[in-house]
C-alpha cells in the first residue's frame, strides 16, 4: 500500500511539474504576443486588440463594397463601348 501511494504521489508530482512547465511556456508566448501587438499595432490589451480588429473589419468591408461598386460600374461602362 505504501509503495502504491509513493508511486501515485510521484506520478502526480511529475504531472504537476509538467503542467507548471507548460504554464511558464504559455506565459512566455503570451508576453511575446502582447509585445508584438504593442509594437506592430500600438495596442496594449486584449480589449484594444478586439476594438482594432473590429474597426479594421469595418474598414475592410467598406473597401470591399466600394471595390465591388467600381467593378460593376467599370463593367457597365465597358459594356457600352464596342470593343
Amino acid at each position: 500500500m505504501e509503495r502504491y501511494l509513493a508511486t501515485r504521489l510521484m506520478t502526480l508530482r511529475q504531472r504537476l511539474d509538467a503542467q507548471i512547465a507548460r504554464r511558464a511556456e504559455l506565459q512566455g508566448e503570451l508576453r511575446s504576443i502582447a509585445n508584438q501587438l504593442q509594437q506592430e499595432f500600438g495596442v496594449s490589451s486584449i480589449e484594444d486588440a478586439d476594438a482594432l480588429a473590429a474597426r479594421l473589419e469595418m474598414e475592410l468591408s467598406a473597401a470591399d463594397a466600394e471595390l465591388r461598386q467600381l467593378v460593376t460600374q467599370l463593367e457597365s461602362e465597358l459594356g457600352e463601348v464596342d470593343v
